[in-house]
């Protein structure tokens, strides 16, 4: 099966701790906060029209991810332009997470399947997210 690659626009957030809430009856529901579901659905979504008629791969994945941000407004035009690096929030592994969950399903079965995983922030002129998902036939060396 072939590799499968696709842009989300926009700022990703990272997955943000689920939320609690004590029912009636006494038992506690976990729940999604907003922000972390609207980010989800958006990711699925993108990997919905790129799927189009496939079905999950299976087995060990490479899953590579290529965060660009904007630079800060207030930096100079200078700053701006040489900047390569981005750092900050939010913070790299709960955006993965993120990523990670709202595929499940969709394009693999389950994240646990992500045997190599490559992710880079950078500084760029659009804020998106790209994400390559690609089958692996036998361990790389």
């Amino acid at each position: 099966m072939s590799a499968l690659s696709f842009t989300v626009p926009g700022v990703i957030r990272g997955k943000q701790r689920a939320g609690r809430k004590r029912l009636a009856d006494g038992s506690v529901m976990s729940f999604n906060p907003r922000p972390t579901a609207s980010n989800e659905r958006l990711i699925r979504d993108y990997a919905v029209i790129q799927m189009r008629r496939r079905t999950p791969f299976e087995g060990a994945m490479r899953l590579t991810i290529s965060i660009f941000k904007v630079p800060p407004k207030s930096w100079s035009a200078k700053r701006r332009r040489e900047a390569k690096y981005a750092t900050g929030k939010p913070d790299i592994d709960n955006v993965v997470k993120l990523i990670g969950d709202a595929l499940n399903k969709i394009t693999w079965l389950d994240d646990s399947q992500i045997s190599d995983l490559v992710v880079a922030r950078r500084y760029g002129e659009v804020e998106r997210t790209c994400i390559e998902i690609e089958p692996l036939e036998e361990p790389p060396c």
